[in-house]
């Protein structure tokens, strides 16, 4: 597999909004970038913010966001950044007031048309320190992998084209310094065009993996075999991959392989209804996760409803990784249906994975849960949302397993064309059957939000 996966081809992200100034620093037309914002400021109180069982504390949060995406699109240039930023006021001192936010950056620069790109990208975004445990604030971490290197391309007939990539990537934890790396990848790539609607290609991908602590964790080497088919229909966007992986892990004179399958599907079945499914039985490690989890939860903002800015995110929803160095055999299974009415919107996505990990068996686990979101417009200026999801998790270790279980129901309302209010009560609840694993949190905010 690729050192990181990427949500396009050739797909780039950065670091930070340091990668605009970048853009606009390299040859080409004059560009008209596009940029979209909100910023907004909120009241928050929860009756648990340290999501504790036995000794649970009241807190009033006040917060001020921005959410934002640039991009820009011209002959040589491929720009997207899009995140979000936000500062949380405890004013109750609970917690050290803090900022937190995301990101996800994409630049290709294209030196040379059908030759050569150079791609950076990045993620970063926020993930549980402990993952067993809640995600209080002081469970809480930065995660960041970023991406840069060139793509050779050359056309080899009629209908066939080669590329060759070349990548370095860096992963970088706030607090788990055994996740820290430098990366080094190289893949090579022969694709054909079958006709207007199918692409296949053979693929040959290696990765080396440098710990920043190889004390606490040792490197490894990945190579990957694969063949990979792409159809793109009126309805239906289907991305197929087959083959085997072997991994090297150095420190511990240790190889492994397993079988590489990979089948995402988009399916329109009707103009206002869609399914997405997302199947994978493979190597992966949290880095991997997370770069897939950000680049297909979607675009955060949208100028029209861009969240809820001034309001803490809440608990991810479907399962997250354990940020830690090892690699582990992956079996997932996520379904999503929408639907876009005139006036309701309506979203279902139940999911299932089993993670075994290589040389860590205490974290192998089974998630499996379904989230639920309903939208419905009570006049032209005024939106009902109804939200819900229960997840569970079991580890095949030890005798723990958790339950957690979502509910939230909010109203907006857009005063004018710009200005908008929103107001909401949300409930968490944890069912643990660890000591002290439990809990149950009140959530009630209300905002005011400026889009551009």
């Amino acid at each position: 597999m690729r050192a990181i996966p990427h949500s396009r081809n050739p797909a780039t992200r950065r670091r930070n909004c340091g990668i605009a100034a970048l853009a606009l620093a390299l040859p080409g037309h004059a560009m008209a970038v596009q940029l979209d914002y909100a910023v907004g400021a909120g009241l928050m109180y929860t009756d648990n913010v340290n999501q504790d069982e036995f000794d649970p504390i009241d807190e009033n949060i006040f917060s001020t966001r921005v959410d934002f995406a640039l991009t820009e699109n011209n002959r040589h240039l491929d720009l997207a950044v899009r995140g979000d930023a936000e500062h949380l006021n405890y004013l109750d001192n609970v917690y050290d007031d803090e900022v937190r936010g995301s990101l996800v950056a994409d630049l290709d620069w294209t030196i040379r048309p059908d030759r050569l790109v150079f791609s950076v990208d990045n993620h970063m975004g926020y993930e549980p320190i402990d993952f067993r445990s809640n995600n209080a604030p002081d469970n809480l971490q930065r995660i960041n992998v970023f991406s840069a290197g060139p793509t050779l391309m050359g056309r080899l007939g009629e209908h066939t084209d080669g590329e060759l990539e070349l990548r370095y990537v860096k992963t970088d934890a706030e607090k788990t310094e055994d996740f820290n790396t430098d990366r080094y990848s190289v893949a090579a790539r022969l694709l054909r065009d079958f006709d207007p609607t199918q692409r296949g290609g053979l693929n040959l991908e290696a990765l080396q993996v440098d710990f920043d602590r190889p004390d606490l964790y040792s490197g490894y080497h990945r190579r990957d075999a694969f063949y990979s088919h792409d159809l793109a229909l009126n309805r239906t966007v289907l991305h197929l991959e087959a083959g085997y992986s072997w991994l090297d892990l150095e420190g511990y004179s240790a190889t492994y392989d397993a079988p590489r399958l990979r089948a995402t599907a988009d399916v329109q079945l009707s103009p206002r209804s869609r399914v997405h499914v997302d199947l994978a039985y493979q190597f992966a490690e949290a880095a991997h996760d997370l770069v897939r989890r950000l680049s297909e939860s979607g675009d955060p903002f949208d100028p029209t409803n861009p969240g809820d800015p001034g309001i803490p995110d809440g608990p991810t929803v479907g399962p997250s990784g354990a940020i830690t160095p090892d690699v582990y055999r992956e079996r997932r299974v996520q379904i999503g249906y929408s639907y876009v009415g005139e006036r309701l919107t309506f979203d279902v996505n139940p999911y299932y994975s089993r993670n075994h990990y290589l040389n860590s068996p205490i974290d192998n686990r089974g998630d499996r849960g379904i989230s639920l979101d309903l939208g419905y417009r009570l006049t032209p200026r005024t939106d009902l949302s109804v939200s819900a999801w229960a997840s569970s998790r079991k580890y095949d270790s030890f005798p723990r397993k958790d339950k957690d279980l979502s509910a939230s129901i909010g109203v907006s309302h857009r005063f004018t064309r710009h200005w908008s209010g929103q107001a909401e009560v949300r409930r968490l609840d944890r069912d643990s059957n660890a000591n002290g694993g439990s809990y149950v949190e009140n959530v009630a905010f209300v905002s005011i939000t400026y889009r551009r």
